[in-house]
């Protein structure tokens, strides 16, 4: 069996609504990683109908996408939330996925790089993420939980977490092209929960968990946020 860092690459997904000033942020930053030898492509979901992004001389997004080729555009005229990125993942060029929001960008250069090698030495159905929690003390009718996070400086190793949140998450696209991955993915009848489930499938299917890696003041919220 081929092995994860046998299949060097990184796509990543960003979904935006309607955020320009944020998303211009979020982008200029994962241009900027130094990412060294490891090929990436960057897919953009603009969700809005209101919003038409293409290369351009007129516009400061447009010079931004004219400028890094690598950023691909998918326009839609219907807001299909964060559904969405679940479907582009299944066509995205390379087996390791990163989830960004278009509210959140990098500080560190080196952020996105240690994410991903860090990925490198854990299983198949393991995610990293920079949004984690621990689970602390829950009954039958509510549940109390600790932040794992970019804000916490405390975190500074590597932490097995209970879940995490998938609007930073990066992770191989095996996790979830299961047909039972899909199920939970894309709750139709409880659109509320497909927020939760990504970082409850490694555990809930396949064995693996979510870690948090440190990341104070390394990532940040955007003003849009």
């Amino acid at each position: 069996m081929q092995l994860l860092q046998d299949r060097p690459g990184l796509s990543i997904v960003v979904t935006s609504y309607e955020r320009m000033i944020s998303l211009h942020k979020n982008l200029t930053s994962l241009v900027s990683q130094n990412m060294g030898d490891v090929p990436v492509e960057i897919i953009v979901v603009n969700n809005s109908a209101n919003v038409d992004l293409r290369p351009s001389l007129w516009t400061k997004m447009g010079r931004l996408l004219r400028q890094h080729p690598q950023i691909k555009i998918m326009n839609s005229l219907h807001n299909w939330h964060i559904y969405i990125r679940y479907g582009i993942t299944y066509f995205a060029l390379y087996d390791t996925i990163l989830f960004i929001d278009d509210d959140l960008y990098f500080k560190d250069e080196t952020m996105m790089r240690d994410m991903y090698d860090t990925l490198m030495t854990l299983g198949d159905y393991d995610i990293v993420s920079c949004w984690n929690m621990l689970w602390a003390e829950w009954t039958d009718t509510e549940l109390t939980h600790v932040s794992a996070s970019m804000l916490d400086p405390d975190l500074t190793e590597l932490t097995k977490t209970d879940t995490c949140g998938p609007g930073i998450s990066m992770f191989n696209k095996k996790l979830v092209l299961n047909e039972k991955a899909q199920r939970y993915l894309i709750a139709w009848d409880m659109p509320g929960l497909t927020d939760y489930a990504l970082g409850l499938l490694p555990h809930f299917l396949w064995g693996g968990t979510t870690y948090a890696i440190p990341a104070y003041k390394r990532v940040a919220f955007s003003e849009q946020f």
